[in-house]
């Protein structure tokens, strides 16, 4: 679903009207709205995701939030008008959903934004929509939420309309509730939350410990019992409006879980001298059934989650490169008391290599015809805490017509030079456990796009990742990408992959996985000391299915509530682009799965705010999905695959169609390149269909391979 956006305002008061940029970007930050003006606002654009909880109902996108609120001080209708305009007066797509009644102006944010009580929503076209509350009750609360579809620079304008017989409050839009981001445990941050108003007015609090703050919503960090009291604000507009209220400030006395994963490679249960600790194990925690919260264990094996006291079960996530046969360190139950840190272990069987593709990175416009540039190919392990002996292996890359090999990026030991067989790169590896999960490679290496490409032609790139005796996953052994030529890459990115088709990116009802990688470089003056990225994931994917792949630095992962991932690069010292180009760029890469039963038209949006040091966020672009009505394919600008079912047992049907492309080859490859299959046809009308019979192949991964007079495609086919 597409997303809101969080901006800070300013306010200008008008007696005829009231026109202002709203910082109402949640339901629990709505702003009172008055019945005797007209309201104009900004629109939103490029947001960040909406908030998870409330049923949006007809709204199958939510993009670019603000929100609102009135209450009632007579029964009967409301009818408002609502609006959205560019400067010049062109209309805008404008959408809107209105909830209620509610008896108070905070608590249904909380879990009553429900279908239940769901009075009116619009999902139409139009730049002009009318809300309708046929029978608004006294005394209570209603919810309007704004949305701009069109992501387009213009103005909001609402106001109610005559023919209305409910009167709506005036007073209100001069009362100020206050709240907090509760829980807050001690050592944490406490955030205090004013409501936010049309219209000129300043803001004054006062609490515990001297506090006062003139900000509309000030930060108290490090926070400890000395804190817990009531909190004051005061918010005067003009001389008709001056309203104080207060808020309880509860400060908790949280615990901390913790512990370390290792690799139990005696199989005693227990943590000897020699035995490894595993880094990216991911673990879970959940209390009476409810997902609590996610955390990954760093380079040391070490993971925390700081909770409030109570009963919950701890498990580590399962995965083919750590299964767990240790009883103890199966999911169980753990108690966490205030004021106390908890240590749990996990021992994990760790036996096997998993060797990883996960990504091929370039920056820049990369593509562009008769230019150089370079290549980082992307593969992680387990590392050797799981293999005494050395574990050789290869990595290979494949490239497309359009792009030849130059030369290595770096001279011998700092990097591995490949041997290069016409679009073929092979890399041998001595210990293939000795790559990190985090980090670039030794593979970087230039490449040449050819000047018979042209603006708008894709590039596919294939990388695989191959040990030569065994695999944990094999899955995972092989990666695609494709490129545009000609594009240019903003070095704060968001990627997701598959990219889909089209400005909407479509992609199957049935796609397993999408993957996202943050870009991020700096570019300023001077090496950044700190960075840090959040990161909402979008209400129409699982999240228990998250995993953290790699990045290209050590960072801590942690999800806070509101499914908001953090990831932290502490102390990163990452160099400034005038003094190092190459090793300004940084990056993080993380699966998560599309809920299940997804609609034809259900969008999955996706956008980062990337922090360094203590500058404003950089927003990344948004990563767009769209499900298609269309299953079983894989869709690119200028061709569709569909191979099903995938994975197999038998045979698997291919759909081929490529409507530029007259001469086309498939051939079916093991992993370690050994053909199985063969076809070519001199001829190709365009679409090509053939239904392969796997059943006495082997169980494996193989590559289907798809070359035409334009271009070669990769799809990676599993046999179980």
């Amino acid at each position: 679903m597409k997303k809101s956006l969080l901006l800070l305002l300013f306010f200008v008061y008008q007696i005829s009207n009231m026109s202002a940029q709203v910082s109402s970007p949640t339901c629990i930050t709505a702003t009172p709205f008055s019945a005797l003006a007209t309201n104009i606002f900004p629109s939103v654009v490029n947001g960040p995701p909406a908030e998870v909880g409330p049923n949006y109902g007809c709204l199958m996108t939510q993009p670019n939030q603000t929100w609102f609120y009135f209450k009632m001080d007579s029964a009967g209708s409301v009818i408002i008008d609502i609006s959205q305009t560019t400067v010049s007066g062109t209309g805008v797509d404008v959408d809107f959903i209105c909830w209620g009644p509610f008896t108070s102006s905070s608590a249904p944010c909380t879990a009553q934004l429900d279908t239940a009580h769901i009075i009116d929503c619009s999902y139409s076209t139009n730049y002009l929509e009318t809300v309708n509350v046929p029978a608004a009750l006294a005394g209570e609360y209603y919810f309007l939420l704004i949305t701009n579809f069109a992501n387009q620079p213009a103005n909001v304008t609402f106001s109610v309309n005559n023919a209305s017989t409910g009167v709506i409050s005036v007073s209100e839009t001069c009362i100020t509730h206050p709240n907090y981001n509760s829980p807050v445990c001690i050592n944490g941050t406490l955030q205090l939350l004013a409501t936010h108003h049309f219209g000129l007015g300043t803001y004054s609090w006062t609490g515990p410990n001297s506090f006062a703050s003139a900000l509309q919503d000030p930060v108290i960090p490090s926070v400890s019992l000395s804190h817990n009291g009531y909190y004051y604000i005061n918010y005067v507009r003009d001389s008709t409006c001056n309203n104080t209220d207060s808020v309880w400030v509860n400060i908790d006395t949280c615990g901390t879980l913790t512990g370390t994963v290792f690799a139990d490679g005696n199989s005693n249960c227990s943590i000897d001298t020699l035995e490894g600790k595993m880094g990216n194990v991911q673990l879970k925690l959940t209390q009476g059934g409810n997902f609590i919260g996610y955390a990954w264990t760093d380079i040391f094996g070490y993971y925390y989650f700081n909770v409030l006291p109570g009963n919950y079960t701890l498990e580590v996530v399962p995965s083919p490169a750590h299964p767990i046969t240790c009883p103890a360190s199966m999911a169980h139950a753990v108690n966490v008391s205030g004021m106390t840190i908890t240590t749990e272990n996990f021992a994990v069987d760790c036996n096997a290599i998993d060797f990883a593709a996960v990504g091929i990175l370039v920056n820049g416009t990369p593509f562009f015809p008769g230019q150089t540039h370079a290549m980082y190919p992307l593969t992680i392990s387990n590392g050797p805490n799981c293999n005494a002996a050395p574990v050789p292996g290869q990595v290979v890359v494949i490239l497309d017509p359009l792009v030849s090999y130059t030369s290595p990026l770096g001279t011998p030991p700092d990097v591995i030079v490949p041997a290069a067989t016409g679009d073929t790169l092979k890399w041998n590896v001595a210990d293939i456990s000795l790559i990190p999960f985090f980090g670039y490679t030794d593979y970087p290496f230039m490449f040449t796009t050819s000047t018979a490409a042209t603006i708008g032609d894709t590039v596919h790139i294939t990388l695989m990742a191959l040990p030569l005796t065994g695999d944990a996953d094999p899955a995972n052994n092989i990666y695609t990408a494709d490129f545009v030529v000609g594009n240019s890459y903003d070095p704060n990115i968001k990627e997701v992959v598959p990219a889909g088709i089209g400005a909407s990116g479509f992609i199957p009802a049935n796609t397993p996985e999408l993957e996202y990688t943050i870009h991020f470089q700096n570019t300023g003056t001077a090496a950044a000391h700190n960075i840090y990225i959040l990161d909402t994931l979008d209400a129409d994917v699982d999240i228990n299915t998250l995993k953290i792949i790699t990045s290209s630095h050590l960072q801590t992962t942690t999800l806070l509530p509101g499914n908001v991932l953090k990831f932290n690069f502490s102390n990163i010292m990452l160099p400034d682009s005038t003094s190092n180009e190459a090793g300004s760029h940084g990056f993080v890469k993380y699966t998560i799965a599309p809920m299940a039963n997804l609609n034809p038209g259900d969008e999955i949006t996706n956008t980062a705010y990337i922090y360094f040091d203590f500058n404003a966020p950089i927003v990344t672009n948004t990563a767009l999905n769209t499900i298609e009505f269309l299953t079983g394919m894989t869709v690119n600008n200028n061709y569709q695959l569909g191979v099903f079912p995938n994975p197999t047992s038998n045979s698997v049907d291919v759909v081929f169609e490529d409507k530029q492309s007259q001469k086309l080859s498939v051939k079916l490859l093991t992993v370690s390149g050994q053909l199985v299959y063969e076809e070519n046809l001199a001829t190709f009308n365009g679409k090509y269909t053939k239904k392969i019979d796997l059943s006495a192949f082997a169980k494996g991964v193989y590559m289907l391979q798809i070359s035409t007079d334009k271009q070669v495609v990769h799809k990676k086919i599993i046999k179980n």
